[in-house]
């Protein structure tokens, strides 16, 4: 009837991503991303890097623009 197939246990690791448009909401961003960090933490999920991004306005499909997500996705294969 249905097939039931084992999944590889995969290796959970967090990346996390802060952004802010305006220089002084800076220091709200970093609280709101520590506060994530520690809310991952709980979860046990190691954060592996963590970064803050300025963008200067907020796009559609990306939010930080095409070219700062490309960059966040190759930092992610790096890591």
């Amino acid at each position: 009837m249905f097939e039931i197939k084992q999944k590889a246990k995969m290796t959970e690791r967090a990346l996390l991503i802060g952004a802010f448009t305006e220089s002084a909401n800076e220091a709200h961003a970093q609280s709101l991303l520590e506060e994530l960090e520690e809310l991952v933490a709980t979860l046990g999920i190691p954060v592996i890097e963590r970064k803050l991004v300025f963008h200067r306005e907020n796009h559609a499909r990306y939010l930080i623009g095409s070219g700062k997500a490309q960059e966040v996705a190759d930092l992610a294969k790096q890591l």
